[in-house]
């Protein structure tokens, strides 16, 4: 059974620096790790969404702790 309690304190904050991989982007081709920023977090419900800068153009994505 998961702990909903450690779950919620392995996100991370706004304003981590991450390093993911983008799922899907035109920006992005190649599945390669790239840096990201925290820009929200949603404690209820477990998910977290990042910022990817890609010279000069960015784009945000969610990431789910449990999927």
């Amino acid at each position: 059974m998961l702990d909903i309690n450690k779950l919620r304190n392995e996100l991370p904050k706004i304003g981590d620096v991450l390093i993911k991989i983008p799922v899907t982007s035109s920006f992005a081709p190649e599945k390669k790790s790239h840096p990201c920023v925290v820009t929200y977090v949603n404690t209820e419900y477990l998910w977290y969404q990042v910022e990817f800068n890609f010279a000069g153009v960015k784009f945000k994505q969610n990431y789910n702790l449990i999927n």
